[in-house]
């Protein structure tokens, strides 16, 4: 039994790439500054919706040809950030699903309904590409499970009163902002890469918002774990006294196992990540290893504290004692 995924994370790597500017192919709007070339306010979605494309071609493909052999599935996987109202208010609560929506419903509402979400129509206009009635009907239902990778939760903001006339690119027309903190107070521990917010119970909210929005799709946790900013100098006792990491991995499990008994269909977990490795731009600066590899000394791989709980935890299936 195979299992495909035709995209990793394309929520992020497209506006990264074509909004920002900071992965390749490095593509903003001039007047953002450092890019080459670009349109900010159109590239973005250019790009999402011929990845949407290739994803429902993949998909058709793979059903006629390759799926009765394999007996296999395919999905997409995406990066699913929580977000809590900044502030309880009604603007703020509005807010938060905008970022929903622009974040993942994005490319989930046209693989499951066959269209964008609603206020992305409304608020992109004519920017944003048309979902033929043809592609439409390629889209709707095109994957066997979605893969959600969970590392935090934010806070998000209605920004419409400054944002609503200002010029227009994909960061901006959700006409919301986020934020880790609220009072001076950190949502959860900050993480490396910055503005990652470690907080377990995000996972619980994540899945069973998708779960309801999705009518109870079949779902991996294709990544979760939590990173830190590398320090050589550091003594390896410290390197491997991990319990930061061993807490929050516990305590996802722990709120991903409430969602499950809740009904919200999880068939799968996968911890990022086993070794420490090269990390996007970020490349070895970040941490997130179960194992400690010395760069240094032959690429040495050393256990750390919550490499040899997750193992223990492999064996006897017990993750927390809450």
């Amino acid at each position: 039994m195979k299992y495909w995924s035709t995209f990793n994370e394309p929520n992020i790597f497209v506006p990264e790439g074509y909004d920002k500017g900071k992965y390749p192919p490095g593509r903003c709007s001039p007047v953002l500054g450092g890019c080459k070339g670009g349109n900010s306010s159109t590239e973005p979605y250019i790009a999402a919706h011929n990845i949407l494309r290739s994803h429902a071609s993949a998909v058709q493909l793979y059903r006629k040809e390759y799926q009765a052999d394999q007996e296999g599935f395919i999905g997409i996987v995406m990066s699913c950030t929580w977000y809590e109202p900044l502030l309880n208010n009604s603007q703020d609560i509005s807010a938060v699903q905008r970022l929903l929506d622009f974040s993942i419903g994005w490319y989930l509402d046209p693989i499951v309904f066959g269209e964008y979400p609603t206020i992305m129509q409304d608020l992109v206009g004519t920017r944003l590409p048309i979902i033929t009635l043809d592609l439409s009907e390629k889209l709707r239902g095109s994957y066997d499970f979605i893969g959600v990778n969970y590392y935090s939760t934010c806070y998000g903001a209605d920004a419409s009163y400054y944002l609503n006339n200002s010029y227009r690119r994909y960061s901006w027309d959700s006409l919301a902002f986020t934020t880790g903190e609220r009072n001076d107070i950190l949502i959860g521990p900050e993480m490396w890469p910055p503005n990652v917010y470690g907080v377990p119970y995000g996972v619980r909210e994540m899945i069973e918002y998708l779960d309801k929005r999705y009518s109870n799709p079949p779902i991996f946790i294709t990544e979760n774990g939590f990173g830190h900013a590398r320090d050589d100098n550091l003594p390896f006792s410290q390197i491997w006294n991990d319990t930061f990491r061993l807490d929050y991995l516990q305590s996802t499990l722990y709120y991903l196992k409430k969602a499950m008994r809740g009904g919200v269909n999880v068939r799968g977990y996968f911890v990022w990540s086993l070794l420490d490795n090269f990390e996007w731009i970020y490349g070895y600066t970040s941490m997130f290893g179960l194992y400690y590899v010395d760069f240094m000394d032959k690429l040495q791989r050393y256990p750390k504290l919550s490499g040899q709980w997750y193992q223990n935890f492999l064996q006897d299936g017990r993750s927390t004692s809450k």
